[in-house]
C-alpha cells in the first residue's frame, strides 16, 4: 500500500490490514511530528494504542477478515469503538463535522 489515504479509498482492504496499515510506526512517527502540543501529541497516542487493543480484542475476530466497506458480521461495543476510532484517525474532518452537527442538533 503506497499511502494511508490511498489504503482507506481501497475497497478490498479489511479492517485488519487498515488497523496493520494506520498503526504502522512510520505513520505513528509522521503524524506524532505534525502535532506541536504535548496534549495533542499523548492523545493521538492514546487514541492509537486504543485502536491497535480494540482490533486484538476477540470481540473484533469476525470482523477483521471481512472488508473494511462490508457490514459487521458481529455489531458490538468493540466494533463501535473501533470504528469510531477509524473514522477519527482517517478522516479528522469528517469526525469534527459530526461533531458540530450533533451539537447543533442538542444529540
Amino acid at each position: 500500500m503506497a499511502s494511508l489515504e490511498h489504503a482507506i479509498g481501497q475497497n478490498d482492504i479489511t479492517r485488519e490490514q487498515l488497523t496493520a496499515h494506520v498503526t504502522r510506526m512510520s505513520y505513528r512517527r509522521q503524524w506524532l511530528n505534525r502535532v506541536e502540543e504535548e496534549e495533542y501529541r499523548t492523545l493521538l497516542t492514546d487514541l492509537l494504542d486504543l485502536f491497535e487493543k480494540l482490533a486484538s480484542h476477540r470481540a473484533m475476530e469476525p470482523n477483521l477478515h471481512q472488508l473494511n466497506t462490508s457490514p459487521p458480521a458481529s455489531r458490538d461495543r468493540v466494533y463501535f469503538m473501533w470504528d469510531y476510532i477509524a473514522e477519527t484517525l482517517v478522516n479528522p474532518l469528517s469526525t469534527l463535522r459530526r461533531m458540530n452537527r450533533a451539537d447543533n442538533h442538542g444529540l
